[in-house]
């Protein structure tokens, strides 16, 4: 009952947090396709004469992401049930640990689960990508096409031990870092005001750094996914560790590293889910 309910809490927080800051993220990537398409300023405010433009999609961004945070956050804490840890006050370090083997094995749990939709998400993509939206098939199709292959079921897990690793290193230390700079902060027992704004500053932080540290090899899979399709023999990079090698830590990071819209959006999710937990 307690998986369902912190499941339950983790997607409602998600949905409420891409719904705050839906207008930004709407505004930025229209921002972005202005300056790329060179629309003009008084067609790119001509957009917004209505309110509901502002969340656009945003339906569709929380149905597709809901299930990967909610369980997220119910597999985190069903871990620390059953891995106990000391005091943060008696051992910092064993506490920590903890922590972060909770969120990395959470991370690993709930990329099991929400993986095949995932992947079917990414074969859809390319076909829209490649075809057009004439000519883009259904998810239905999508998942049909998958399971007609010789790996049958076992196709819509392609490429995931690629994943596996980068989504445990960037949710170890995702929930980790904020999990025990939580525990640790002063002003937890304080007024709603003070705590809100302490807590937010420790999301911001924790969640800048496991960005820092994961995305290059976020990205790495990233690109391995991209390459996955093709004959083993004609694919560029091997593994994940291949990859980071020939291109680049530092590339990678450019590439693929999150942008502050993203890690306020994160910061808040974990700073609403610790509120209403």
């Amino acid at each position: 009952m307690d998986f369902i309910i912190n499941f339950g809490i983790g997607g409602a927080c998600f949905a409420a947090t891409k719904t705050l800051s839906a207008p930004c993220e709407r505004i930025h990537l229209d921002f972005s396709l202005m300056k790329e398409f060179g629309i003009s300023i008084s067609s790119f405010l001509k957009q917004y004469k209505h309110k509901s433009s502002l969340w656009k999609g945003n339906i569709h961004r929380i149905t597709i992401g809901l299930p990967n945070q909610g369980f997220n956050f119910a597999f985190k804490d069903g871990y620390k049930v059953i891995f106990p840890h000391s005091s943060v006050y008696v051992d910092f370090w064993d506490f920590a640990s903890m922590q972060c083997l909770c969120g990395a094995l959470a991370g690993a749990s709930s990329l099991a689960i929400t993986y095949p939709a995932d992947y079917v998400h990414y074969r859809w993509l390319r076909h829209r990508l490649a075809g057009g939206p004439l000519h883009t098939p259904s998810y239905s199709q999508c998942y049909q096409e998958i399971l007609s292959t010789p790996q049958g079921p076992w196709g819509l897990y392609r490429g995931i031990q690629h994943s596996l690793g980068p989504v445990m290193l960037y949710r170890g230390l995702f929930f980790g870092l904020y999990d025990t700079a939580s525990a640790t902060n002063p002003w937890q027992h304080s007024s709603s005001l003070g705590w809100l704004t302490s807590s937010l500053v420790l999301g911001l932080l924790t969640t800048r750094s496991a960005e820092l540290l994961s995305s290059p090899f976020l990205g790495a899979s990233n690109m391995l996914l991209l390459c996955s399709e093709g004959a083993s023999q004609s694919r560029p990079y091997k593994s994940v560790s291949d990859c980071v090698f020939k291109v680049g830590i530092y590339q990678l990071h450019l590439k693929h590293k999150p942008t502050s819209l993203q890690t306020f959006q994160s910061a808040l999710l974990l700073v609403l889910y610790d509120q209403f937990h």
